[in-house]
């Protein structure tokens, strides 16, 4: 029978009981908010359990006895697959995959601190090519590319590089390997833009296929200069922007990172700009297809400005202004 058992701890359990054991589907609530349910047999949880925290994400994994023992895996509040692995007797075992926002994901063994740890671990990029080699307390510290080159060779290997105010990159010359594989920059077709971003293979539509990193500057600094200086700038979050700045504008000086080399447009996007968890480079922003672009085709996306003034105004660039009215008085 259905029953509610409330414990000294504050815990109340809901569901199929027998002589005030859980037995049966069930759930247990904390004092916290938090939850677990699933199936209980002589007071202890077998098979599936969800295990709901507070901020509204879960872990969905295999219970034996009570007792953590399978295959789990860890969605966030949004319902995205984080993290997957296995228990033993409650312990972690084994190689775990933690899936990187944008579309990464990392294999490796885990840590005392439950990061991912070890000298044989790999970074998936999104077709499948991958960064092999030391990570330390989940941070990639000497990495090779699966498709090295000749080129790739001269360098040492790959590791955390996040930007700060006041630097871009440590090795700023040095090409991101998956990148340079999917894109490239030229002349843009456009001849009032300057250079552009291209396809150098068919890409697949919704893939990324290139980064956009730069210094970390706060969004009150940015939204205080003049547009003049703000034409490499992109909105990482409500607290950051993403920035270059001369001569990293560059590729003289910079090509770690091709994202802030793709142009607007507003009939032909066929691109558009999204958020990626990078080995390398930490959070930051890419390019993600929308449809399938040829090689040698232009990539291109939406700016985006739509930011009213009190004046009832859009605030943005003067060319983008310009552009926009005349986009608009052709359709």
């Amino acid at each position: 029978p259905k029953s509610t058992i409330q414990y000294s701890d504050g815990s109340i359990y809901e569901g199929q009981a027998k002589k005030k054991y859980k037995e049966g589907p069930g759930k247990l609530i904390f004092p916290d908010g938090s939850s677990l349910e699933g199936s209980f047999r002589e007071d202890s949880l077998q098979g599936l359990g969800i295990y709901r925290f507070p901020d509204g994400s879960s872990l969905h994994s295999f219970y034996k006895n009570g007792l953590l023992d399978g295959l789990s895996r860890e969605f966030n509040p949004e319902g995205h697959l984080q993290f997957e692995g296995r228990y033993r007797k409650s312990r972690r075992c084994g190689n775990w995959t933690l899936h990187h926002r944008g579309g990464g994901k990392t294999v490796g063994p885990l840590n005392s601190r439950g990061k991912i740890e070890g000298d044989n671990v790999l970074f998936y990029y999104p077709d499948d090519t991958f960064l092999q080699g030391e990570w330390v307390n989940g941070k990639m510290f000497d990495a090779r590319y699966s498709l090295e080159t000749e080129d790739d060779k001269e360098f040492l290997g790959y590791r955390k590089d996040v930007s700060t105010d006041k630097k871009i990159s440590k090795n700023p010359l040095r090409p991101d390997p998956y990148e340079a594989r999917c894109v490239e920059m030229k002349p843009s077709t456009n001849v009032l833009a300057g250079e552009g971003l291209f396809a150098k293979i068919d890409l697949p539509a919704d893939r990324v296929v290139s980064f956009y990193n730069g210094v970390r500057l706060p969004h009150q600094l940015v939204d205080s200069r003049d547009w003049k200086k703000n034409d490499y700038s992109i909105s990482l979050d409500d607290e950051t922007v993403i920035d270059l700045l001369p001569p990293y504008t560059s590729v003289r000086y910079y090509r770690a990172t091709l994202g802030h080399k793709c142009n607007h447009s507003f009939e032909n996007q066929n691109a558009k700009y999204d958020t990626y968890d990078h080995p390398r480079f930490g959070l930051i922003k890419c390019i993600r297809t929308l449809k399938e672009v040829k090689a040698g085709e232009e990539l291109w996306v939406d700016y985006d400005y739509n930011e009213i003034t009190a004046s009832g105004d859009l605030n943005a660039p003067e060319w983008f202004l310009t552009e926009r009215t005349k986009y608009f008085e052709t359709v």
